[in-house]
């Protein structure tokens, strides 16, 4: 009898769009839990821990915005780069792209609710960064699941392992482009909000 798989009922171009549409659908849940969140429980805990963990202070200079976004999304990178070698790493990886754009919906929530004619450009900045990394991480989180589940099916299901060398290859490529794009996009941040501010 056959295992019942994606494979028997979606061609390979409806899988890549299925999984897009489902990462998209969790970065869409988790921003709006956290503008709800940031809107009616702002004093929360929760809402503050998220907030200061996600914002830099007003008087950063731009190597502070620099490094602050550095460490916050790349240490996301690396989380999913190490759960990509997990074969149970997919439910973690889901969870890394909630909890990013959670704290990403607190912070551009918190934003709006002090937004005033002069700040609008460096909101306008914050969400267009904020979009491009929620990008770069879905696409991490996609590379990091397609070999989690290629791992799980090598050491719990047994299936061939004659690609797993070049499944390998092209996974630490991608995520090399994909580290730096974040560099490259959380250098301009920083640039910009120094020219803004």
């Amino acid at each position: 009898m056959k295992r019942m798989s994606l494979r028997l009922w979606f061609t390979a171009a409806q899988r890549r769009k299925l999984e897009i549409f489902i990462y998209m659908l969790l970065l869409a849940i988790g921003c709006i839990l956290g503008t709800f969140c940031v809107m009616k429980y702002e004093d929360s805990s929760m809402c503050r821990f998220c907030i200061t963990y996600g914002m830099t202070g007003d008087t950063a200079s731009s190597l502070d915005v620099f490094f602050y976004s550095l460490m916050r999304n790349g240490c996301l990178w690396f989380l999913a780069f190490f759960l990509g070698f997990c074969a149970i790493g997919q439910p973690f990886l889901l969870a890394v792209l909630t909890i990013h754009s959670f704290v990403s919906g607190c912070c551009l929530a918190k934003l709006s609710k002090e937004l005033t004619v002069s700040a609008l450009p460096l909101y306008v900045l914050t969400a267009v960064y904020t979009i491009t990394v929620s990008f770069i991480l879905l696409l991490a989180v996609r590379e990091a699941m397609r070999l989690s589940c290629s791992s799980f099916g090598v050491y719990v299901l047994e299936t061939d392992t004659l690609d797993m060398g070049k499944r390998l290859k092209f996974y630490l490529v991608r995520f090399g482009v994909l580290l730096f794009m974040i560099l490259a996009a959380s250098g301009i941040y920083a640039l910009c909000c120094k020219a803004l501010r």
